[in-house]
C-alpha cells in the first residue's frame, strides 16, 4: 500500500528554504504539528486508560460492567486484547491507519456489551484518521465497513440487535465523523501541495538563474572573440601596412599606426565592459548590459572604413529598412564584422571583398563574398571558432548560415528570420 503524508506539511529546504511561509497561527497548534507523535500518544492513553481499568476491574471483581459478568471470564480477556489492539492503532494511526479500521471492524462486529462508550471513541478517532493518512476511496471502504459491521452484530442496540433504525443511526454519526475526516485531510493535502509546488518554483527559479548566468557567460565569450579576432586583425594588417610604408610615405604610416591605436582602444573598452559584467553579480550585471550600447546595423558603415583602412577593397551595399529587434542588429553586426575578418585574415590585404546586407520583410541576410586574391596576415591563422560563433549566433533566432569556396575565396549566406526573438537580453541592451 502506497503512504501518503500529505497531513505532514513538507518543510522548504536547500534552494526553497527561503520561501518565507507565514507562521502558522496558534502556540498549541505548532506544538503538536512539531509534536505528531504526542498527540498519537494523548489520544491512545485518553482511550486505554479508562477502558483498560475498567475491564480489569470488572474482570478481576466482578463489578458487573458488562452484560457478561463475572462468569464469563473469557470475554474480559477478549476485550482486553481487542482494547489493547485498538490502543496500538490508535497511536500507529499514521503509519497504519487501514490496519487500525480493520482492529475497529472486529471490535464491532464481536463486540462486549458494557464496553461500547469506550470502544466507540477509539472507533471514531480511527474512522478519522484514515481519509487523514490516506486516499479518500479507502475512508469509504473503512466506513463500509463499519456500517456492515454494525448492521451484523447489532453493537448499537444490543436488546434488539438487527433493528435496522439503530444501524441507521451509527451509519448517520459515522458518516459524519468521515466527512469531518475527508475536510479536513483534503485540506491538508491542499496546503501540503502548494508548499511543495512554491519549493518546486523556487527550485526552477534558481536553476533558471543558473542557466541564464551560464549563457551569459557564453555570450559574453562569443563577444570576447569576435573583438579579439577583429581588433588584432585589423592591428596587424595596419601595423604590417605601417612597416612596409614608414621609408617611402611617412604620413601613411603615421595614418595607419593611428588607426591601430584607435582600433586597440576601442577593443579594450569592450573588453573592460565585459570584464566588467564578468565581475558583477545579480541585478547589477543586467542594469550595467542595458546601460551600455550595443553595436548595431548603423555601425556597419564604420565597421567596413575600419577594414579599408587596414587594406581590404570593401563594396558595400544595404537594402531595406533594419529591424528594431537590437539582438538581431547585432547579430548581423557580428556576422559582417567576422566574415571581414576572415577575408582579411586568409585572402589578405588587397582582396576585394563584396558585403550586401538585405532587411525584408519576414528576414535578414547578409552576404559576403570575397575573391581570395590578396596578401593574407601573417601569423594570423585563426582558431576556427568563428564560423561556430556564427551559427550559435544565428540559432538563437532559428538562423541558418552557408559557407563554402567560391572560386578562389570564400562566399557566406547568413539568414536571419523576423518571427523568432532571442531568449536572452541583448534585445533590450
Amino acid at each position: 500500500m502506497t503512504h501518503n503524508r500529505s497531513a505532514d506539511v513538507p518543510q522548504p529546504m536547500g534552494a526553497a528554504a527561503d520561501l518565507r511561509l507565514p507562521r502558522p497561527p496558534g502556540v498549541f497548534r505548532r506544538f503538536w504539528a512539531r509534536h505528531p507523535h504526542v498527540v498519537d500518544g494523548l489520544l491512545a492513553g485518553f482511550y486505554a486508560l479508562p477502558t483498560l481499568i475498567f475491564t480489569l476491574i470488572d474482570g478481576i471483581g466482578g463489578f458487573g460492567v458488562s452484560d457478561f459478568g463475572a462468569s464469563a471470564p473469557g470475554w474480559y480477556a477478549y476485550h482486553l486484547l481487542v482494547a489493547t489492539a485498538l490502543t496500538a492503532a490508535i497511536y500507529l494511526r499514521r503509519r497504519f491507519p487501514f490496519s487500525g479500521i480493520v482492529v475497529a471492524w472486529i471490535a464491532i462486529l464481536i463486540p462486549v456489551n458494557g464496553y461500547e462508550v469506550f470502544d466507540i471513541l477509539a472507533v471514531f478517532i480511527l474512522l478519522y484518521s484514515l481519509p487523514l493518512f490516506r486516499p479518500v476511496y479507502l475512508a469509504w471502504i473503512g466506513y463500509g465497513g463499519l456500517v456492515l459491521a454494525n448492521f451484523i452484530s447489532g453493537w448499537m442496540g444490543p436488546s434488539d440487535p438487527l433493528n435496522p433504525s439503530n444501524a441507521l443511526s451509527a451509519a448517520f454519526v459515522f458518516v459524519i465523523v468521515v466527512l469531518v475526516g475527508i475536510n479536513i485531510g483534503n485540506r491538508r493535502r491542499y496546503v501540503a501541495a502548494i508548499i511543495d509546488r512554491a519549493a518546486q518554483l523556487a527550485r526552477e527559479r534558481d536553476q533558471q538563474a543558473q542557466i541564464a548566468a551560464i549563457e551569459e557567460r557564453a555570450r559574453i565569450a562569443r563577444e570576447m572573440h569576435d573583438i579579439v579576432a577583429h581588433s588584432l586583425s585589423v592591428m596587424i594588417a595596419l601595423a604590417d601596412g605601417a612597416a612596409a610604408a614608414v621609408s617611402k610615405n611617412t604620413g601613411a604610416a603615421q595614418k595607419a599606426m593611428e588607426s591601430s591605436a584607435e582600433t586597440g582602444r576601442g577593443a579594450l573598452a569592450e573588453m573592460r565592459r565585459l570584464l566588467g559584467v564578468l565581475s558583477t553579480d545579480g541585478d547589477e550585471t543586467a542594469e550595467s548590459m542595458e546601460r551600455v550600447p550595443m553595436p548595431g546595423a548603423e555601425n556597419i558603415v564604420a565597421l567596413v572604413e575600419t577594414f579599408r583602412a587596414a587594406g581590404l577593397v570593401v563594396r558595400y551595399s544595404v537594402e531595406g529598412v533594419p529591424t528594431g529587434d537590437k539582438g538581431q542588429q547585432l547579430t548581423v553586426y557580428r556576422v559582417a564584422q567576422e566574415s571581414l575578418t576572415n577575408a582579411l585574415r586568409y585572402a589578405g590585404v588587397g582582396a576585394t571583398v563584396d558585403l550586401a546586407v538585405q532587411f525584408g520583410s519576414e528576414s535578414t541576410r547578409v552576404v559576403v563574398i570575397d575573391d581570395g586574391r590578396g596578401t593574407p596576415v601573417n601569423g594570423n591563422e585563426g582558431s576556427g571558432r568563428g564560423l561556430a560563433g556564427i551559427r550559435q549566433r544565428l540559432a538563437i533566432f532559428g538562423g541558418s548560415v552557408d559557407a563554402a569556396a567560391y572560386g578562389r575565396g570564400w562566399r557566406l549566406d547568413a539568414v536571419i528570420p523576423l518571427t523568432a526573438t532571442p531568449p536572452s537580453k541583448e534585445n533590450e541592451s
